[in-house]
């Protein structure tokens, strides 16, 4: 079976706490607390995985490390999924997420995004008899 590959780029993103929060400048919060917590997913590799060690590695919680060091922090992870990245910061849990993670406008309502700092290619197959030609068409007909 022949499959079409359609690329389509997502970027990782860095997400800082919404002004929506309880505490107004949440930077300096953190450099008071001298610990950052920061929420990544530990099952995306190769962004977010455990070693063999059971320890957290990956571009996602190396970008973290390299963070909590520039910041002169202590690092804590707060372990997440795809449903809790957002709800995490929302209810204080964590400071920041580190984690694949597209803008959106409705994500962009409730969050801040930094810069994005990595960009990750996905692929997406389908039969040739599916007609499907270009990204378009998966928008058009995602179920033939």
């Amino acid at each position: 079976m022949k499959l079409l590959k359609i690329i389509a780029w997502t970027t990782s993103m860095l997400i800082l706490s919404s002004a929506t929060m309880a505490y107004a400048d949440a930077y300096k919060d953190i450099m008071a607390a001298k610990k950052i917590r920061i929420s990544t997913d530990l099952a995306i590799p190769p962004s977010g995985m455990l070693d063999t060690a059971m320890k957290p590695t990956g571009s996602d919680v190396e970008t973290a490390q390299q963070l909590a060091k520039d910041w002169g922090l202590e690092l804590e992870f707060v372990q997440t999924t795809g449903a809790t990245r957002i709800p995490n910061l929302q209810t204080n849990k964590a400071d920041i997420v580190i984690s694949t993670l597209s803008v959106t406008p409705q994500r962009a309502e409730v969050i801040d995004f930094s810069k994005a700092y990595a960009a990750l290619q996905s692929v997406v197959g389908a039969p040739s008899a599916s007609g499907i030609a270009s990204w378009e068409d998966t928008k058009a007909n995602p179920y033939p």
